[in-house]
């Protein structure tokens, strides 16, 4: 058997991964923004005001951003390599034999 190549398909994982941290850059960026007021001084904007708000816009931003990364993943269609044979140069190698009353040439031929 002459195995030149083994690859497998590639996984949503690191797509997933990387739409995470992305969520998660732009989810705390989101989050220490200051909440705008109006002129009577009454809040107003999306930044939640409690931590327990804080958390679940959060945890949703980075939900969204990790699917969208698995969708861009998904979309790029791919193959991981895993193991690839190493490429020889093709040569030649030639040895002499010498006996008593002959004499030839003993070779071999790789690629």
């Amino acid at each position: 058997m002459n195995i030149r190549r083994i690859a497998k398909l590639d996984s949503l994982k690191n797509g997933t991964i990387i739409g995470a941290c992305v969520g998660a850059v732009f989810g705390a960026v989101a989050l220490g923004l200051e909440q705008p007021v109006d002129s009577a001084g009454k809040k107003i904007g999306f930044v939640p005001d409690t931590v327990g708000k804080k958390i679940g816009v959060m945890a949703g931003v980075i939900a969204m951003y990790a699917g969208i990364g698995a969708l861009i993943d998904y979309a790029i269609k791919g193959r991981e390599t895993v193991y690839e044979r190493p490429v020889g140069v093709p040569s030649v190698h030639l040895s002499p034999i010498v006996a008593p009353h002959s004499v030839g040439v003993a070779g071999t031929i790789a690629w």
